[in-house]
């Protein structure tokens, strides 16, 4: 099926003014926490109330859909995350979204350190820890992700690079932050090349290493 961001469905959830019945909206609920899931296979292409997540919720009030959307995901395992947060707590930074408003949206987690955020966007760790800050702040779990490039790779520079990368959080502003790291070779990403069992094993023994000694 065609793809849609996190963001756009979003837009879709809370986007009209207009209200259905209660029914409508239990039951457009439920096929979107089913899309959440995996549960169900959603044809975002098509334009026709049965098929198309868009359709199914264009009509949900804002504040009635982002309540019981809300109320349901909280019921349920399903925990909803942003895939960056911006280095500002507030202010005119258009398209940028602070980890705040993240934080209001009901989301508990936020990606942050993206291999593509660190190289279409120059993320380095002084702009990192204005970003992991902030999500503290807001009280969001970071998922910090780290990697090497082929070159990387290939030179044996995978743990001077992982080392740098980490350092972020062996200060004392993060002693209370609650994160992941997420490790991603980035060699081994849609180049048919695969990082085996045991040189994945061997990394995480090195994170762990480095978290541990923080």
């Amino acid at each position: 099926f065609k793809q849609k961001t996190s963001y756009e469905i979003a837009s879709c959830l809370v986007g009209s003014d207009m209200c259905i019945r209660d029914r409508e909206v239990e039951s457009a609920i439920s096929k979107f926490l089913d899309f959440l899931k995996g549960g169900s296979k959603v044809d975002l292409s098509k334009q026709d109330n049965e098929g198309s997540a868009e359709s199914l919720f264009s009509s949900l009030g804002k504040i009635e859909a982002e309540i019981k959307i809300n109320d349901e995901i909280k019921k349920s395992k399903i925990l909803i995350g942003s895939q960056d947060c911006s280095q500002f707590s507030n202010g005119a930074y258009t398209g940028q979204i602070s980890a705040e408003m993240i934080k209001e949206f009901g989301c508990s987690l936020v990606i942050l350190g993206h291999s593509e955020r660190r190289q279409y966007h120059s993320e380095n760790n002084d702009l990192l820890h204005k970003k992991m800050l902030l999500a503290k702040l807001a009280g969001l779990k970071v998922i910090l992700c780290i990697g090497e490039t082929h070159d990387q790779h290939a030179n044996n520079k995978t743990k001077d690079i992982l080392a740098e990368q980490l350092s972020i959080i062996c200060g004392s502003d993060f002693n209370n932050l609650e994160y992941i790291i997420a490790y991603e070779p980035i060699w081994a990403i849609g180049t048919g090349i695969t990082a085996s069992p045991a040189q994945v094993e061997e990394v995480h023994r090195y994170i762990r290493g480095i978290i541990k000694e923080k």
